[in-house]
């Protein structure tokens, strides 16, 4: 379930390619009322994939109420994770930690795309890419870093899994990550969200899914829009 922050709009979608899914998203409150964001894809999708998402999601929530540093917390994650010898399995997962009050960020990642941040100037930057490590289960000695941002108003941030990027047409094109960049127009994260999931649809064409598709956006809303909406919700 979404966060209600003060200033702060949050948005997500998950759609599993077939009943069950290997996709990961979850809002994780911590102990010293900062907020984790986390986007993770577990390889392979069904009824494998989900059990190891099931593993995995209560293996976080645990790593990162434990461990007030992220990059630790993430270390930490791996070293539970890992099997003694690396069997083929693996899991992509990036997490933001967001402190509502000083509008801090701190972003870890394990293989994962990067989050994409789309300032309220309009620039799109990778976060974190030169800070990311192995996939989490791969190596059980891999050190994780963290990278520390801020969230301006007016920022929206978009974290995604691959089943975004890679979902196929007709004529076997893939949807990119530069048609997905295209949409982040504003800095609405509920619009930014909108305006993606029907654009892959569109794309799609009724074809089928292939893989799971999570999305998750965020941002501080510029005071123009709260503006809009504060006035919205008087009318109604």
């Amino acid at each position: 379930r979404p966060p209600t922050f003060p200033g702060y709009v949050f948005f997500n979608f998950y759609e599993p390619a077939n009943h069950i899914g290997g996709d990961y998203f979850d809002y994780i409150p911590l102990p010293d009322g900062r907020l984790g964001v986390v986007v993770a894809d577990v390889v392979g999708h069904g009824v494998a994939a989900a059990l190891l998402m099931s593993k995995l999601s209560a293996s976080v929530r645990f790593s990162f109420v434990m461990e007030t540093e992220p990059a630790k917390a993430l270390t930490r994650l791996n070293r539970t994770l890992s099997p003694e010898t690396f069997d083929g399995r693996f899991v992509t997962l990036v997490m933001i930690i967001l402190n509502q009050h000083s509008h801090e960020i701190t972003v870890v990642n394990a293989g994962h795309m990067a989050p994409l941040l789309r300032s309220h100037d309009g620039a799109i930057t990778e976060l974190g890419l030169a800070k990311s490590g192995l996939p989490l289960m791969v190596d059980a000695d891999c050190e994780y870093q963290q990278f520390d941002g801020q969230v301006e108003q007016g920022d929206c941030i978009v974290l995604f899994t691959d089943g975004i990027t890679e979902a196929m047409n007709d004529e076997g094109d893939l949807y990119g990550n530069e048609r997905l960049r295209q949409h982040l127009t504003n800095g609405n994260p509920g619009e930014v969200g909108e305006e993606i999931i029907t654009d892959v649809e569109k794309f799609m064409h009724r074809r089928a899914a292939k893989d799971d598709m999570c999305l998750v956006c965020f941002g501080r809303v510029s005071a123009a829009h709260k503006k809009n909406r504060e006035a919205s919700q008087a009318f109604k």
